[in-house]
């Protein structure tokens, strides 16, 4: 009996100090229940004004640097190369001897029909002569049928010369076969020969590439054909360096496998640019559609599309509207962008808002559309404009 009466005094402290705390937390709670929350004022938002529908672009694609000419040169003449003059790397002017194959056989033959040549030239000469002196001495010295002979001799040694003669000049251009000269001013890439080698006419010797002038070749896509045409300008740009191009070709048709069209542009004076090298190439893109151009900023991006919030309203009556949008085109921090059709159901969704669904409508040049603060707004929301927002919308 002793012992319960000492438990229940040794637990009668703490719970008369539990019983305090408890009263000093129902007051506490019930002064926090007394306090209002202040009212939630407009959103404070900044806006742009839509613009009209067109967006200057820039589409960028990959360029390929290539000289003006380039050729493999090749032998003309069977035979052993004699001797190469030229190595890679080599600049050389045009005309320049730059390899030879032995020409002993076609330099005889030259030979062979230029004495043939001058054997008939000759005999011409001495038929003439005849001619002429039987008709000194008259028909009655010399029958008319000697003279007849003498001329007709003249006739058939002239055209005896003629074919002997082309003989020479096609002896000529075979030896000139033997000799491989630069078609125009160049540097050689490659050599594919040495002395000795034996070639075949249309052996494969050397490669040259015109120094003079470059072209760049981009392979665009098929939208871009409806962009640009001959004369529009274009930019290169190569390792922090960048400079004008012209367009100079478009090919109005599309690589079967590719399905990319070949657009040819002609670098400016000023650019340095190397035959191989990769160019980047971007050309001006003008789109223009139904739509209008907002900032980037007035995007919404979310799980079921993209929205941007107007406003409608004037200073302190100004409310949020969402409006549905299509992205038609971007550039740099303007969106090209065309409304959807309003949906009664998209304004005041979740709210007591009875704003009418036809100011969700289509967003026309002139609107205000929210570009900071918009992610939180709530269609049918009150708004309240920054000095900066009010200064931009009255521009």
């Amino acid at each position: 009996m002793g012992s319960r009466f000492v438990v229940v005094l040794c637990f009668a402290p703490l719970a008369l100090g539990l019983a305090g705390c408890s009263k000093r937390d129902a007051a506490g709670s019930g002064g926090g229940s007394k306090r209002k929350r202040g009212p939630s004022g407009p959103a404070l938002v900044e806006v742009a004004v839509v613009k009209s529908g067109e967006l200057n672009d820039r589409w960028s694609f990959l360029g390929d640097v290539r000289s003006m000419a380039s050729s493999q040169l090749a032998a003309g003449a069977e035979g052993a190369v004699q001797q190469v003059l030229v190595r890679a790397g080599d600049h050389v002017k045009r005309g320049q001897l730059l390899l030879s194959v032995d020409s002993a056989l076609a330099i005889a033959r030259v030979r062979v029909a230029e004495a043939a040549v001058k054997q008939t030239a000759e005999d011409l000469a001495q038929a003439k002569r005849e001619v002429a002196r039987f008709k000194r001495l008259g028909r009655r010295s010399v029958a008319e049928i000697e003279l007849e002979r003498a001329r007709s001799k003249v006739t058939n040694l002239a055209a005896k010369l003629a074919g002997q003669r082309a003989s020479v000049a096609e002896a000529r251009a075979l030896l000139a076969r033997h000799r491989v000269r630069a078609p125009y001013d160049a540097v050689v890439s490659k050599r594919l020969v040495d002395p000795g080698t034996w070639v075949s006419a249309g052996t494969k010797v050397l490669d040259v590439v015109a120094t003079s002038d470059v072209e760049v070749l981009v392979n665009g896509s098929s939208q871009l054909l409806g962009y640009i045409k001959a004369g529009d300008r274009a930019v290169l740009a190569r390792a922090g360096t960048k400079g004008a191009a012209e367009v100079v070709g478009v090919v109005p048709a599309l690589d079967p496998v590719a399905r990319t069209a070949l657009i040819r542009l002609k670098p400016a004076a000023n650019l340095k640019l190397l035959a191989g090298a990769s160019v980047s190439v971007s050309f001006e893109v003008k789109r223009k559609g139904d739509g209008v151009v907002v900032p980037r900023d007035a995007l919404v991006v979310g799980a079921v599309g993209t929205r941007v919030i107007k406003i409608v309203g004037g200073d302190g009556a100004a409310k949020a509207v969402s409006v549905s949008v299509d992205v038609v085109a971007a550039a740099g921090e303007q969106v090209l962008v065309v409304s959807r059709a309003p949906q009664r159901s998209a304004v005041g969704v979740g709210t007591k808002s009875r704003t009418p669904a036809a100011l969700a409508g289509k967003l026309v040049v002139g609107d205000r559309v929210v570009t900071r603060g918009n992610e939180r707004l709530r269609p049918g929301q009150s708004v309240r404009f920054s000095r900066s927002a009010r200064a931009s919308s009255t521009r």
